[in-house]
């Protein structure tokens, strides 16, 4: 970990390399069993936005569905309405 090539410096502490390997091993684990963990639990109560800008852009795409759902019925409805008068000019 430690390399030392200037040979004016002490040589280094082989427990203090040791005991930062072990810090930075166990930190790993940690962080990785804190992400299974956060895993486990969104997938048990669903994925839900966790910020405000993700719950902006969920929201965003909900009314642009619903302003695209609304104008497929309208056309639908206009659609109908023509085909109507056409049989009715018959």
């Amino acid at each position: 970990m430690f390399k030392r090539e200037n040979v004016k410096l002490s040589t280094v502490d082989k427990a203090l390399c040791k005991n930062i390997r072990t810090a930075g091993t166990k930190d790993k684990t940690r962080r990785k069993q804190a992400l299974l963990k956060k895993k486990e639990r969104q997938e048990e109560f669903g994925c839900q936005p966790t910020t405000s800008a993700e719950q902006s852009r969920k929201i965003a795409v909900e009314k642009d569905r619903h302003v695209r759902q609304i104008a497929a019925q309208k056309r639908k409805k206009a659609l109908e309405l023509l085909v109507q008068a056409k049989k009715a000019k018959k």
